[in-house]
């Protein structure tokens, strides 16, 4: 059987044989034509998952990475003594001493969690049954060369008996008995192969039609990684955003003499970008009683703000101008940034 499958196939794809003028292969087209799309269905979906699983991934090592990055040590800010010597006063970090940093480990686990449930299950479930189809398709051609190969041995007895029949002689009886056990056994391979050909036509409509629920998943995975981030930014604006006191503050404030660096005081307590309170808050990380500008601040008790990189010391009447002196708008020696 094997082998006149083999025999069949050959003569079909090369057309070589000599009746095949006028013998033609039973047609399959309809379920593999819809198998056909189903194909470029399963390849779209296999790439849409990888991009999804990468996309996760990465989301997964931006958390990870955010909550390592809000737990470390903050630069120090150096400053000089009396003696002119530097040292370093270490930076306050809010987001460090917050539990809540804790919840970017547990969105990254949600998020896989949430992902393989509603999105990568079904997904797998439907390319898994599309996987199966290329056997049931496989079975469905040794049908069909069956049912080939049981038409052209019926057909060539047939011509054997027209051809005496033409002649007017009998018809053998052994060409008739032929003709009668090779007609029920081209009926019962006939009868198989509409049988099967007509539930695997039912399963790949079926699963094609399942593949609409799919789209679900699809808006599933772009909810579930929207919410993810959403959480993260809202828990972002408690340790991660914003101060808690004007005691953290490090980076803003009004700046006296540079514009360019310079930021507005803010309110109580609110700042634009990780800053922190006091009662003269900052524009830009910092805050305090007076806030510095760019990375500066006025240091407790000091009337004036300091800019970029610099401020004045505790109780100070002064803050710092540019990594550079302080300017003290009674002392003229310091005049010369105030313009």
């Amino acid at each position: 059987m094997v082998f006149d499958r083999f025999k069949e196939k050959m003569r079909q794809s090369t057309g070589l044989s000599k009746d095949m003028h006028h013998f033609k292969g039973t047609d399959n087209s309809r379920v593999e034509e819809t198998l056909k799309e189903a194909d470029k269905y399963a390849t779209r979906l296999q790439k849409y998952e990888k991009h999804l699983k990468a996309y996760s991934a990465a989301t997964k090592e931006l958390l990870e990475a955010t909550q390592k990055a809000a737990i470390e040590d903050l630069p120090k800010v150096y400053d000089a003594d009396s003696d002119g010597k530097a040292f370093g006063q270490p930076t306050a970090n809010n987001a460090a001493q917050s539990v809540k940093v804790n919840y970017l480990l547990e969105l990254s686990t949600k998020q896989d969690a949430e992902l393989n449930t509603q999105v990568y299950t079904p997904i797998d479930n439907w390319l898994a049954q599309h996987k199966e189809f290329n056997s049931k398709l496989k079975k469905l051609n040794e049908f069909r060369l069956d049912l080939d190969t049981a038409r052209r041995m019926h057909n060539r007895t047939d011509l054997e008996r027209v051809r005496h029949q033409q002649k007017a002689d009998n018809v053998p009886d052994s060409v008739l008995s032929k003709i009668q056990e090779q007609s029920t056994e081209l009926e019962g391979k006939r009868d198989a192969w509409t049988q099967y050909e007509g539930q695997v036509h039912n399963e790949v409509t079926q699963m094609v039609s399942e593949a609409a629920s799919l789209h679900q998943c699809l808006a599933a995975a772009l909810r579930i990684s929207s919410q993810i981030l959403a959480d993260a930014i809202a828990n972002g604006e408690g340790p991660l955003a914003s101060g808690a006191s004007g005691l953290s503050g490090q980076m803003a404030g009004t700046h006296l003499n540079n514009p360019v660096h310079s930021g507005g005081i803010g309110s109580q307590s609110n700042s634009p970008f990780q800053s922190a309170g006091g009662s003269a808050g900052g524009a830009y990380n910092a805050g305090g009683p007076t806030g510095g500008a760019y990375n500066a601040g006025g240091s407790a008790g000091g009337p004036t703000g300091g800019a970029y990189n610099a401020g004045g010391s505790a109780g100070g009447p002064s803050g710092g101008a540019y990594n550079a002196g302080a300017q003290n708008l009674s002392d003229p020696s310091y005049q010369q940034m105030s313009t």
